[in-house]
């Protein structure tokens, strides 16, 4: 990125960006591809082919997202497609037309709290030197209405991070995008209308072991100057049966709120909020965080058997157990035939509900933990039942192998 050390150096000052979260290891993630030297684009004899990558992989790159509405924000990684650097041929208004400007003052980035991105500088005008602001320009002009939007008009540049530009972008009357540049290209984007949440999952350091989940609220109201991110948090990294509450904070820059933590350990429902200077609550939204799957997916699949059961009752404990391990909620549904309760949950709406309390609380894990317990023997109206419970879940079963309820202990 060209940017001249003097003023990294002023804002790095001015601004402490850093944050240092280092959570467990993981193993997916989607790579960022990198675009080729633009050194390849002046070759005469491939200009031909130069146009059709550009406009096949600008194409691939933007997602119109639509209006989000209430409820849950489906989980997005945005993969990067290589594409050619920035050509003249494609229509759209010259970058001249495109405003470009820092995403917040100096005044204000210097009573900001840090952004949660590892090593951002954040983007005052003593920063937007020339050629960044025609890099910008030039990755903003790609965003046309070759591809059935409206051309870009206004882009905010907001933070640099590890050679990378993050900048907010608006076109037509309502539309509103995320771009992330380098050399002038683009190297991720989203856009959309409205206010909307994208998400996108990231090593850091590059290629590194250290995965993190960014969560951009895009759009957002110009009384909007507060925004939280609350997720779960294990007290228990092993075990995870137990997990606490933790909130991020960050301050809206232009039209929009960036978070940066770690990808949890399984998949989560966190909760976006946002608020006036006054503390008034404008806003909340729920998205989906990919953790790679249910609270139990890194489990043992295989329970081990208990010879001091029954054979039915045992084989039942270890359906029950893979179950929640893989995360066949279909199957735990199919187990549930008695008159319950499960979880509360009618029997019809049980996978949904299911579902909803594992991205709330590591309930499949909970189970398995229970599962794999020594059982309780209880007389119940003249028969023996078996119980296996920790402190948050107990899980019922006839000898036979039936099961009777299950319920949650601390709700």
């Amino acid at each position: 990125m060209r940017l001249d050390d003097l003023a990294i150096r002023s804002a790095k000052a001015a601004h402490n960006s850093t944050a240092g979260i280092t959570p467990p290891p993981i193993d997916d993630q989607v790579r960022i591809w990198h675009r080729r030297s633009r050194s390849f684009a002046v070759l005469a004899f491939c200009a031909t082919a130069v146009v059709l990558a550009l406009l096949v992989g600008v194409a691939g790159l933007i997602g119109d997202r639509g209006t989000s509405e209430s409820g849950v924000s489906e989980a997005a990684t945005t993969l990067t497609v290589p594409t050619t650097a920035a050509s003249t041929s494609l229509p759209g208004p010259s970058t001249d037309d495109i405003e470009v400007i820092a995403g917040i003052d100096a005044a204000q980035a210097a009573g900001m709290p840090p952004l949660l991105y590892r090593e951002a500088v954040v983007m005052v005008d003593s920063v937007l030197t020339g050629p960044v602001v025609a890099d910008v320009r030039a990755a903003a002009s790609t965003i046309n209405s070759g591809l059935g939007r409206e051309p870009v008009h206004n882009v905010q540049v907001v933070f640099e991070q590890e050679g990378q530009l993050y900048t907010t972008v608006e076109y037509g009357a309502d539309g509103t995008g995320l771009m992330v540049v380098e050399n002038a290209e683009i190297t991720r984007a989203a856009t959309g209308h409205g206010t909307w949440v994208d998400t996108h999952i990231v090593r850091r350091p590059p290629g590194g072991f250290n995965a993190y989940v960014q969560v951009t609220w895009i759009g957002i109201p110009d009384n909007g100057t507060t925004a939280r991110l609350t997720i779960l948090e294990p007290r228990d990294t092993v075990a995870q049966q137990s997990v606490a509450q933790k909130t991020e904070e960050q301050a809206v820059i232009g039209n929009a709120a960036f978070f940066e933590v770690p990808k949890p350990d399984w998949n989560q429902t966190g909760t976006l909020t946002l608020e006036a200077s006054d503390g008034t609550v404008l806003a909340t939204e729920e998205v989906s965080l990919d953790g790679g799957g249910c609270s139990a997916w890194r489990e043992n699949p295989n329970p081990n058997s208990r010879p001091s059961l029954s054979e039915e009752l045992d084989a039942a404990r270890i359906q029950l157990a893979s179950a929640a391990v893989r995360c066949d909620l279909s199957l735990m549904a199919d187990l549930a035939i008695s008159d319950g309760p499960y979880f509360e949950a009618p029997s019809d709406s049980l996978i949904d509900t299911l579902h909803s309390l594992d991205r709330s609380r590591p309930l499949m894990l909970q189970i398995l933990r229970a599962l794999q317990l020594q059982p309780r023997e209880q007389e119940l109206d003249g028969r023996t039942i078996y119980t296996f419970g920790v402190e948050h879940v107990t899980l019922a079963f006839e000898a036979d192998g039936t099961w009777l309820f299950a319920t949650i202990n601390d709700q």
